[in-house]
């Protein structure tokens, strides 16, 4: 029997059961990404994130895995009762299909293709609803298992999916956003309000971060002077990744929090922008039980 493992937060924002509340207002929300892992806790009548840690897992296949299993069963807040538990996983192995031409018996040899065969990983579907689109991503078959059996099955989502509603009820008109993660990024690009790609790539740098934008731009004929980057995930103001950005794309900023989710007071000395898809989960989770 392998002996568990301590992870040490990131950083660590907020106490949500300092004030008690009732069980029936509380839900976790879970982001599991492919080195890290991110939890909060999330108020749904006060519409208040009241809590959030943040981990990075190690490089190793075998030990994220491990760890993560490890992490599931034992931390003190996922040990606690919620109205609900909401998972999204911020996974590379993942596409989108528009709805007419998504075919479950094929679905499984278009990932492959696209993405590399995991020979120990299940794959699911999801519908976005008010978006037209499938989601399938795939996740390690003993990860999946513990969810289900710890979770249901039903909680579990994916970061396209949740990126793709926040934009159906919250429409831009042209926006490259890039959500980065430990060691890879997620690009969603919509153009005239309609989404044109949902991709996830390497980002080990500011160098790698701008060749794959660099190379949207020219596949897409994008006009760097006009089209606006927005940044969020675990990324620094004037870091070196979003300078180098900067200088291929005029309009580079980072995101603001998205209204309709608040957060207590502690949550102010970190910037809004790495708690993006955390609050667009939450989001999800007070349209999902309005």
């Amino acid at each position: 029997m392998t002996s568990s493992i301590e992870l040490i937060p990131s950083f660590k924002i907020g106490n949500p059961f300092r004030e008690g509340g009732q069980e029936h207002d509380r839900h976790l929300l879970l982001e599991i990404g492919g080195r890290s892992v991110t939890l909060a806790v999330y108020n749904g009548e006060k519409q208040l994130l009241t809590g959030l840690e943040h981990y990075q897992l190690p490089e190793s296949f075998e030990e994220i895995y491990r760890q993560l299993e490890d992490f599931l069963l034992t931390h003190e807040w996922i040990r606690k009762q919620y109205r609900a538990v909401w998972i999204c996983f911020n996974t590379s192995d993942a596409l989108l299909f528009p709805e007419e031409l998504h075919d479950p018996s094929i679905q499984e040899l278009v990932l492959n293709t696209v993405s590399g065969d995991l020979p120990d990983g299940d794959v699911i579907n999801e519908l976005v609803e008010k978006c037209g689109f499938y989601c399938v991503y795939r996740v390690p078959s003993s990860l999946y298992d513990l969810i289900g059996s710890r979770f249901g099955e039903e909680s579990a989502t994916h970061i396209y999916s949740v990126m793709a509603r926040f934009n159906a009820v919250n429409p831009v008109q042209d926006e490259m956003e890039v959500v980065i993660g430990a060691g890879r990024m997620t690009v969603q690009l919509t153009l005239d309000g309609k989404l044109q790609l949902m991709q996830s790539y390497p980002c080990g740098n500011g160098v790698e971060a701008a060749y794959f934008l660099l190379n949207i731009r020219q596949q897409f004929g994008l006009d760097a002077e006009a089209i606006p980057v927005v940044l969020s995930g675990m990324v620094e103001m004037d870091s070196a990744l979003e300078q180098e950005i900067s200088k291929y794309f005029r309009e580079t900023r980072f995101a603001e929090k998205p209204s309709g989710v608040d957060h207590t007071e502690e949550f102010s000395q970190y910037p809004a922008h790495y708690f993006h898809t955390i609050s667009k989960l939450a989001l999800c989770v007070s349209s999902a039980v309005a």
